[in-house]
């Protein structure tokens, strides 16, 4: 403890404060970055969007690559309901597939997901 005191003594207030400002920027260590495939029955979903939504707010949103798969970055971490929906956002993809409209209802989805920092994978399964 004494050793940690005499470190804070050597830099000073100015010391304090750079780290209380570094510590508490926004967004600082507090984003993940997501990505993984999204099912409907058990099938690939070949377009739309995810959107993850925390506070009523979107924390993040991506398109659905044909293959099924999304990705999204500096998405806050905390709790968030996850949304899909699905259309045909391009010309040149495949027709789109109707899924129930729930899931694209911040108030009626069931899809929930906590978001910690850091890379991970999070594979969507709709019913």
């Amino acid at each position: 403890m004494a050793r940690c005191l005499q470190r804070i003594a050597r830099f000073g207030f100015f010391g304090i404060l750079l780290t209380i400002a570094i510590l508490t920027l926004p967004g600082c260590g507090k984003t993940a970055s997501v990505h993984g495939k999204v099912y409907y029955k058990d099938k690939a979903l070949t377009n739309g969007v995810v959107t993850f939504v925390a506070d009523n707010k979107t924390a993040g949103s991506a398109t659905i690559q044909p293959d099924g798969s999304y990705a999204m970055a500096n998405v806050p971490a905390g709790e968030v309901t996850i949304l899909v929906t699905t259309g045909i956002t391009e010309p040149t993809k495949s027709a789109a597939v109707t899924i129930p409209k729930e899931f694209s209802d911040p108030a009626k989805s069931k899809e929930k997901y906590t978001v910690a920092t850091g890379d991970q994978e999070k594979d969507i399964h709709l019913k």
